[in-house]
């Protein structure tokens, strides 16, 4: 199955229901998943999935001619909590990954789009925690990388913001 989908629902080894974030970098092109979950089981401390699947978090895969994919991040990056992988966007020499979690959205690098750093660059939905779930773009932009949000829409008193994901300096 390809990315890990099963269309059918019938083998409960995949779980990514949607292809949800994609970009291009280093001569590569990558796609994240979303595979949702839909609690935490105090009693068996574990995420469980839809239609009685073992959540699996979100995942990136990638190709290098667009018709062979491996998966290069999976688990939700060590947290299958973190469901889906919304956004990505090559920056400053690194590949930016940003995932959803119901603590506050985080973002992910890598030098080589294989290789992840184990620590995001940024955690707890920039400082606003479950209000900022959701990374909902990344984009490069005159030495920045910017990241729009979305908080959680019952709360109807966070709007959805811009924020610096990152910046560079230059040496002048």
């Amino acid at each position: 199955a390809a990315f890990g989908i099963d269309a059918s629902y019938s083998n409960h080894q995949y779980n990514n229901q949607e292809l949800a974030s994609m970009c291009v970098y280093k001569n590569y092109i990558y796609v994240g998943t979303y595979s949702p979950t839909i609690r935490f089981n105090n009693t068996t401390q574990a995420w469980e999935g839809y239609y009685g699947r073992k959540a699996t978090g979100g995942q990136i895969w990638r190709s290098g001619d667009g018709g062979s994919w491996n998966q290069v991040v999976g688990n939700g990056f060590g947290d299958i909590g973190q469901s889906k992988v919304t956004a990505m966007e090559g920056f400053g020499g690194y590949l930016y990954a940003a995932v959803t979690s119901e603590n506050g959205c985080k973002i992910y690098r890598s030098a080589d789009g294989q290789n992840w750093d184990a620590e995001p660059v940024i955690t707890d939905g920039f400082e606003r925690g479950k209000y900022n779930y959701k990374v909902t773009s990344l984009k490069a932009y005159m030495g920045r990388l910017y990241a729009t949000t979305a908080g959680y829409i019952f709360t109807n008193t966070v709007p959805e913001s811009v924020y610096l994901a990152h910046e560079t300096h230059s040496k002048e």
